[in-house]
């Protein structure tokens, strides 16, 4: 049984509830002003005044950053990992009975229903992993908050086999989505690469889902066809080409406080110098959750509701 298999067994049977030996949420003042980092440097160089809270050095770049940004509208959490020295992987809950709904976004790929997981019970299993664990996050979107199941949004690859093709009633070519926004197909990020995959899915095929660069991989909005413009809590990932090798080798993560738009969100990638093309926005709202191994739980869902994907960043 491979890491996570195991940890999808142990998630989805509701293990370790909570973990008593998790850090305090907020790191001392004095510690976290101690820290310094490359993202610090970067983000400082951009304009933007930033205290780091965790950083792990690496061979080379920087291995993995977190950092607070606090701009004069809002509060970001900014993360950065070299994906050669770090493993992004996703925690995906076991399908549950129900019935299939229609897959709409990937070729005759239905939409099953999987179970939830609970964020504190994701953090507790995957500390036991190979690999100090340094950060867990949301994921995919879904359909059903606060239910002991749901379906899916878009559509999830896992082993090279799409699991589930979503079924989000928005999205691009949904009946009734009509505009601009609708016209941007949704994006893939990949994981268990040494380098930053993401790119857009093409409507008819669902390509490049499922593919060996893709074979595990979650789709999601592109950031600028994103539904929510109002502010709310957003995740926008990118990849970053950080040494300039013409490999995008880093992962970039912000998370806003919930008081700024998606626009502003990505405005901080903006600085990093992320390519609007390179951008991904997973679940955001009331499904928000950020864990660090020095910080603990800096955002939680809604009511600690129980979601279906999660994904880690661990060193290699």
């Amino acid at each position: 049984m491979t890491r996570f298999a195991l940890l999808l067994l142990l998630a989805a049977l509701g293990c370790a509830p909570g973990d008593p030996d998790a850090p305090p949420n907020d790191p001392a003042p004095e510690v976290a002003d101690a820290l310094a980092s490359d993202l610090q440097t970067r983000l400082a160089s951009a304009g933007l005044k930033a205290v780091t809270l965790d950083v792990a050095s690496g061979e080379g770049l920087e291995a993995y950053a977190l950092a607070n940004v606090s701009p004069s509208e809002g509060a970001y959490l900014v993360q950065w990992a070299d994906l050669g020295q770090v493993e992004l992987e996703q925690v995906l809950s076991a399908m549950v009975p129900a019935p299939e709904a229609e897959g709409f976004f990937y070729p005759a790929a239905p939409s099953p229903a999987f179970g939830m997981m609970r964020a504190d019970s994701v953090v507790a299993v995957a500390r036991g992993g190979t690999g100090e664990l340094l950060a867990v996050m949301n994921g995919a979107f879904l359909e059903t908050p606060m239910q002991p199941s749901t379906r899916l949004a878009f559509p999830v690859a896992s082993g090279g086999e799409i699991v589930t093709g979503g079924s989000s009633p928005n999205g691009p070519g949904r009946p009734g989505a009509r505009g601009r926004r609708w016209d941007q197909p949704l994006r893939a990020l990949a994981m268990g690469t040494r380098e930053v995959r993401i790119a857009d899915v093409d409507p008819a095929s669902g390509a490049p889902l499922g593919a060996d660069a893709f074979a595990d991989a979650f789709a999601s909005y592109a950031p600028e066809a994103h539904p929510t413009r109002r502010a709310t809590r957003f995740h926008v990932f990118g990849a970053l080409d950080r040494d300039g090798d013409g490999t995008t080798e880093t992962l970039v993560a912000v998370t806003n406080d919930g008081t700024t738009s998606i626009e502003q969100t990505g405005a901080v990638l903006d600085a990093l110098g992320v390519a609007p093309e390179a951008r991904i926005a997973p679940d955001g709202g009331a499904s928000v959750f950020v864990w660090n191994r020095s910080s603990g739980a800096l955002h939680r869902p809604t009511g600690d509701q129980p979601l279906p994907h999660f994904l880690t960043l661990r060193l290699r």
